[in-house]
Formats: structure tokens, C-alpha cells, sequence
């Protein structure tokens, strides 16, 4: 995404050093994989477009069929994909109106802060729900 925003002349980031850029790379990863769980794959559910299998029949199917495990791997790097395209179309718009309405370099740091505090908030409440999902499966599945 780092190289994608550069490309498209929408932000040049510089950092000294591998392990620097490394994280960069790691963090806006892990950005459009959050943007793509929370609000791609909300919008597709929303409309219809996918349907989710219960999360109690996932793990037990998934237990019987290693492979489903790999075509969810898959469907979410996909999906995460879709994150990385939507962030950098947000960015591109963003500049867009942020330049017709002169917006303060201040302001647009504000949002962007933010932004990604909801962004991350709501990606540790559903991985939250997720885990104690999991965790009452996992103790039903031990009680049969």
C-alpha cells in the first residue's frame, strides 16, 4: 500500500533504516486488513453480496476439512486486497476535498488520528467477539 500511495503521487513516505520500513509496511498491512474485515467485508454482508457461516459450524467443519482453513486464508487475503484499493481511494478523495477546501495540515492530521482510533477500536471489539465465540464452542464442543 506504502508503494501503491507513492506510485500514485498521494504520499511519499521516507524512512531510514529496514527495520523502520519495515514496520511502515507491516502497520498499513495491518491497516487495509482491518479496513477490508470492517468495513469491506460489512458492506458485502449489509448488501447481501456474501452470507457467513455461523462460527460454530466454521470451527467444526473446519476440524473435519483442513482445506477450508486454507480457502479462508485465501478469501481474506482477497478481501484484504479490497481494503488496500478502498484505503487508497478514502486517501485520493480526501486530498481531493481537503485541497478544494484548503483544510488545515493540522485538521487533517485530527481526522486521520481519528480515524484510525475507530478503525482500531472497533477491530478489538470484533476480534474480542470473535475469541469469546470461539471460547464457547470450544467448551460445548468439550461437554458432547
Amino acid at each position: 500500500m506504502v508503494k501503491l500511495l507513492s506510485l500514485l503521487d498521494l504520499y511519499i513516505v521516507q524512512v531510514d533504516g529496514i527495520v523502520a520500513t519495515i514496520i511502515l509496511y507491516y502497520f498499513f498491512g495491518v491497516l487495509a486488513g482491518r479496513i477490508g474485515s470492517l468495513v469491506v467485508g460489512g458492506i458485502l454482508k449489509a448488501c447481501r453480496v456474501i452470507r457467513y457461516t455461523p462460527r460454530e459450524e466454521y470451527i467444526k467443519a473446519s476440524q473435519k476439512d483442513a482445506e477450508i482453513k486454507k480457502l479462508l486464508e485465501v478469501n481474506n487475503m482477497y478481501r484484504t486486497f479490497v481494503g488496500v484499493f478502498l484505503v487508497v481511494s478514502f486517501i485520493k478523495l480526501y486530498h481531493m476535498i481537503a485541497r478544494f477546501t484548503k483544510l488545515p495540515d493540522v485538521a487533517s492530521e485530527w481526522i486521520a488520528i481519528g480515524a484510525l482510533l475507530i478503525i482500531f477500536t472497533l477491530s478489538f471489539v470484533k476480534q474480542t467477539a470473535s475469541i469469546t465465540t470461539r471460547v464457547s464452542v470450544a467448551n460445548r464442543i468439550d461437554e458432547e
